[in-house]
């Protein structure tokens, strides 16, 4: 009996598209650009907690999308660099069964 699963599917549409990874880098800025701003907010939070104030003013909203900016391109990389450990482990993985 062959099984087909879902996420196979998708990738072998993809591969015969020519637009392998297109989508998945999508994937990772957006999610670079969410975690980012989480980044801001665990920023506050520890200035709030070890000056011990109520409330921290981020200042004007260019000084906001600046932080922003940077804290996503700090994630970016961070996630292009976990996909490409992924992918090397995996291939050292087939190597040694090999």
């Amino acid at each position: 009996m062959f099984i087909i699963r879902h996420k196979d599917v998708i990738i072998t549409i993809f591969r015969q598209n020519g637009t392998e990874g297109k989508y998945f880098n999508l994937y990772r800025a957006g999610t670079a650009l969410l975690l980012g701003l989480g980044l801001i907010l665990i920023e506050a939070y520890i200035v709030m907690v070890i000056k011990d104030y109520s409330a921290v003013r981020l200042g004007t909203i260019g000084q906001f999308l600046t932080v922003w900016v940077i804290n996503s391109l700090l994630v970016f990389a961070i996630l292009t660099d976990i996909k490409q450990w992924l992918s090397k482990r995996g291939k050292t993985e087939l190597q040694h069964e090999l």
